[in-house]
């Protein structure tokens, strides 16, 4: 590869395609096709993370929980999207401030996109891709810097049930992990912040 070639950018999604289906991988990242419309639960998963997203910038600014709330219900109400997800997203995000709002926490960050170097087997940088994604958040919290996963769920999450067991498995939040670490923050883990859909 000449040395003026720009790397290509890995991202736990295109990853995650290729791991799924290859073919699916090249329609998808390769030659651009996409859905003509989302599934439902992706549409409503974007919807509360943009509430979220607002909500813990309006926190790294300094507002305290109701009026990071505030701000995160104006951003829900300018989508265009069914009411029926307005009418699930608005009590979840309600909750969830009046849940979180009094933590102890720094914001350090929000909606960090980064790209960082692709580390081969070798211990050696990869020639060929980068690694590139989006961190939900990073945040101190207990004298410690936590990276900061946004989810919501269907699923069981009690305590002990299977939706805990798979996410071991996923590399995701490990990847951001390596990232954050390669990026000056000092992390020591992972806040997974799941939201229980009704």
């Amino acid at each position: 590869m000449n040395a003026n070639t720009p790397l290509r950018v890995l991202t736990n999604s295109s990853t995650r395609c290729f791991r799924t289906c290859p073919r699916l991988y090249k329609y998808q990242y390769l030659d651009g096709y996409r859905p003509v419309r989302d599934a439902e639960p992706l549409v409503f998963g974007r919807l509360m993370h943009l509430g979220l997203e607002h909500w813990w910038r309006a926190r790294q600014s300094g507002a305290d929980a109701d009026a990071a709330l505030e701000l995160a219900v104006d951003a829900l109400k300018k989508e265009e999207c069914d009411p029926f997800h307005w009418a699930r997203a608005l009590p979840l995000l309600k909750g969830y401030s009046l849940r979180w709002g009094q933590e102890k926490m720094t914001v350090l960050a929000v909606e960090l996109q980064y790209t960082v170097d692709l580390i081969n087997t070798t211990g050696h940088k990869s020639k060929t891709w980068e690694h590139g994604g989006v961190i939900d958040a990073i945040a101190e919290f207990n004298g410690n810097h936590w990276v900061v996963e946004h989810k919501t769920s269907s699923s069981d999450i009690g305590a002990g049930s299977d939706y805990w067991k798979m996410l071991r498995l996923d590399t995701q939040v490990s990847n951001y992990i390596v990232a954050a670490k390669q990026i000056g923050y000092d992390v020591v883990g992972c806040l997974y912040d799941v939201i229980k859909k009704p």
